[in-house]
């Protein structure tokens, strides 16, 4: 088995997609370096909404030996007031070589998308996978993000074998819900404490005696 080699990847890996400006879709907003791009149908309104969004994926090759990748991709990211995040979902289907040239091979691979607006809590989602006959060291994925920001990781090692996202699809679905305006509750709650005063004045209304007082 070669020496292990650290191969750290730049966010021009995934330029095909990634956002070089700050983009908007709804109410979330990336930064630069962004390696998801739109893509799909977003509704808007009020309520539970999903945005869609679209990698380029992994591609990597270590025909011969052991090969370690590990890419971050730090953004910054933000959430409209008046929504939270309900669900954060990571996919990528990955093929590998059919035809290894040796007994000796295998692969694994770990995602991970971190959001954390600037109020409210962070969402994390991951995915990941492996297969061959080698035993391949335990992958970690560390990367972290602050308020106001977001994080892309992906990790994995090869080991005479090379892989790539099948037909280029990478998705991460983000699930947004729309949170009532501190005023609409205000009328809610008060539309509630009214209603005894407003059954009462319907009861007058129609001769009957209103309801007598306990205690």
């Amino acid at each position: 088995m070669n020496l292990r080699r650290a191969v750290f990847s730049v966010a021009l890996l995934f330029g095909s997609v990634a956002m070089c400006k700050a983009d908007t879709v709804g109410p979330l907003t990336f930064g630069n370096g962004f390696p998801f791009a739109y893509d799909g149908i977003y509704t808007g309104g009020t309520g539970p909404q999903i945005v869609p969004l679209a990698g380029k994926g992994i591609a990597e090759n270590s025909a011969h030996g052991l090969l370690f990748f590990d890419t971050v991709v730090p953004f910054s990211f933000d959430l409209a007031s008046g929504w939270s995040i309900t669900s954060l979902m990571l996919h990528d289907s990955v093929d590998y070589n059919n035809t290894p040239t040796t007994a000796d091979w295998g692969y694994e691979f770990a995602e991970k998308v971190v959001l954390c607006p600037t109020v409210g809590a962070c969402s994390t989602a991951t995915t990941g996978g492996g297969i061959g006959t080698a035993k391949l060291p335990p992958l970690e994925l560390n990367a972290q993000a602050l308020a106001g920001s977001g994080v892309y990781e992906v990790s994995g090692y090869l080991l005479n074998q090379q892989i790539a996202t099948n037909g280029g699809i990478q998705n991460l679905n983000v699930g947004l819900t729309s949170l009532p305006e501190p005023a609409s509750l205000l009328l809610l709650v008060s539309g509630i404490a009214g209603l005894p005063f407003v059954n009462a004045l319907r009861g007058r209304g129609r001769g009957e005696a209103p309801p007598e007082e306990v205690g």
